[in-house]
């Protein structure tokens, strides 16, 4: 289990946490059990600092604090890329994101409950939580965003249309990721005595290969997958797929637009390496930075394309993408 602390937009929370846009309401409804309203600490301490993994994981309090963090950050990331407050699609201004809400292993945004649902796998163990994935918590909320940004993408239309929501979310998911620099770390593995990564670690091909670029991977594990629930930087730019079946379904063919952007983060992270990287390799810190820097970049460019896209009826190549 990785964690990292990240910053929100200030602002007075009640319990909950309750705030001026996101409400959390921590309710079971296979148990009908609600928590207690969880408080946030405001003197700038870490509350769980010192807080077990294991006891994070049955932490109510923590799962609530984890989303109300994550969706926080997700939108402030939107706005400040687009320039201006953002309007929920749901007509109200409070979002509520439900942690614990059904035993499954899922999580969905219904705009008709203003709402982000959260799954969980129990009995067993170390129980699943959809709500502790930074990934499906920044995809569920950037599903919220773009259903204000663009509500009529919700109608039945042409099948770039959904599969653009699929992907704009998963996106920024994976994106948002580089952000959280001390898990990029971890992720890139242990460097050596001289702080380094070695060489072998950091050509596309390797850096491809880390989990960076999986999306929501325990989910996929538990899924029975090799992997996450999606890897989409491994498709091979074609358009062959315009005349498979398997890509008439939004997730799958959102996948295509998602493989376009990855592949380009990786190839913009990649050519920023070259330059520091030496027959011994690099050191992880500027490894960490510079990926961190390119996929900054790269998410404030996608989120600002949006205001260009048409409202309806919507198709890859309006998003100036080859695909």
């Amino acid at each position: 289990m990785l964690t990292e602390t990240i910053r929100v937009p200030a602002e007075h929370l009640d319990p909950g946490p309750r705030g001026a846009r996101f409400y959390v309401i921590d309710y079971d409804t296979a148990t009908g059990r609600l928590q207690t309203p969880a408080s946030v600490a405001v003197d700038g301490k870490d509350r769980f600092a010192r807080t077990p993994a294991n006891d994070l994981l049955r932490s109510p309090a923590f799962r609530a604090q984890n989303v109300y963090a994550i969706a926080a950050s997700t939108l402030a990331t939107a706005e400040s890329a687009l320039g201006r407050r953002l309007a929920w699609g749901f007509g109200g201004h409070q979002l509520y994101l439900v942690p614990h809400a059904f035993p499954e292993a899922n999580a969905y945004y219904s705009p008709d409950d203003g709402a982000i649902f959260f799954g969980y796998v129990p009995d067993r163990k170390d129980e699943i939580q959809t709500a502790l994935s930074h990934d499906v918590i920044a995809h569920e909320t950037t599903h919220a965003i773009l259903d204000g940004l663009r509500p009529r993408f919700a109608v039945p239309g042409l099948p770039d249309q959904p599969a653009f929501h699929e992907a704009l979310a998963d996106c920024v998911a994976l994106l948002s990721v580089f952000s959280l620099e001390a898990v990029v770390a971890n992720l890139l593995g242990k460097p050596g005595k001289d702080g380094k990564l070695p060489a072998a670690k950091l050509t596309a091909d390797a850096l491809g290969e880390t989990a960076l670029f999986t999306l929501a991977r325990q989910l996929g594990i538990e899924g029975s997958r090799n992997s996450g629930l999606r890897r989409s930087i491994g498709l091979k730019p074609s358009r062959g797929w315009r005349r498979l079946r398997e890509f008439e379904e939004p997730h799958r063919r959102g996948e295509i637009f998602v493989a376009a952007v990855m592949q380009t983060l990786l190839k913009m992270w990649h050519e920023r390496l070259v330059a520091i990287t030496s027959s011994s390799g690099a050191d992880r810190s500027r490894v960490v930075e510079e990926g961190s820097t390119a996929a900054s970049h790269l998410l404030q460019m996608l989120l600002r394309g949006i205001d260009y896209i048409p409202p309806v009826e919507l198709e890859f190549k309006e998003c100036s993408m080859r695909c």
